[in-house]
């Protein structure tokens, strides 16, 4: 009776999560990794890549998709995008051991920014400051790189360390100014002068994203657990949602309230509801 009950909760669970109307839902994209909203148009920037070459979607508010850069084609090399970010009127793009720098109105291509001769390896997610200095986590590398896009794009590393643990998920907290950083287990924070202090002590599966939600508090994904946590006042965790298929980079669209989640392995992104 106990397997019967236990089978039962689970079939429900599926149901449930399977039936909600989500605000934004988009199928059929190839390993979807990161996704950002412009706060000013209310578009959409989606990275994603076959085996082939990589590609940078765009939903408008309307929830339709378009292929926004796509690699090999106007010029174009994008071979497995990741972290996303945009800063004035340019689209950032985390791509292997580069970031490449788009229009984010016409997508055209506006230069590379080389991260070989830090021996950058397999660059995951962006953040910038209030000031532009532009943040980069690197997972195999255990680092987290520096930009200056007001000075030549100069290149340097804040901190190469064992402690980060394969970093991931990076957001900048303006308030403390300092960098929150999900390595695989632990949520972090990094000072602009490379210290490194566990924000609390639980530990986690496989984290991917972190971003920034409502009053304060942090939002972030677990790949390994299938779950989107909520982290209050830097101490209290909270499960946002269960059951959701390999979790990435999440983000957060405050004047929809709500977190926009690509499924990698389910192909899909979604928006769910924060209450």
């Amino acid at each position: 009776m106990k397997r019967i009950l236990t089978k039962l909760f689970f079939i429900a669970l599926i149901f449930l999560f399977t039936n909600t109307t989500y605000a934004l839902k988009v199928r059929d994209l190839q390993n979807p990794q990161s996704i950002i909203i412009d706060p000013i148009t209310g578009i959409y920037y989606i990275s994603g890549y076959s085996d082939s070459t990589g590609f940078i979607w765009q939903v408008n508010p309307n929830g339709k998709r378009t292929t926004f850069i796509e690699g090999g084609k106007k010029g174009v090399e994008l071979n497995s995008p990741k972290g996303l970010a945009i800063f004035s009127d340019q689209l950032y793009v985390a791509d292997g051991k580069s970031i490449r720098r788009f229009d984010k109105t016409t997508g055209a291509s506006l230069g590379i920014i080389d991260l070989l001769g830090i021996n950058g390896n397999n660059l995951q997610r962006l953040a910038f400051s209030n000031d532009g200095q532009l943040f980069i986590t690197d997972e195999p590398r255990n680092s987290i790189y520096k930009i200056d896009i007001h000075n030549a794009f100069k290149v340097s590393i804040l901190i190469k360390s064992a402690k980060l643990s394969n970093p991931k998920g990076i957001v900048f907290d303006v308030a403390r100014n300092q960098l929150i950083v999900s390595s695989k287990n632990h949520i972090l924070s990094v000072s602009m002068d490379g210290k490194i202090i566990p924000i609390i002590k639980r530990t986690f599966q496989a984290l991917s994203g972190v971003c920034w939600g409502k009053q304060g508090n942090l939002l972030v994904s677990d790949q390994g657990a299938g779950k989107i946590y909520r982290i209050r006042n830097f101490s209290l965790v909270e499960i946002v949602q269960g059951n959701i298929i390999d979790p990435a980079d999440i983000s957060f669209d405050y004047t929809g309230n709500q977190i926009l989640i690509p499924s990698t392995k389910g192909k899909l992104i979604f928006s769910l509801h924060l209450k």
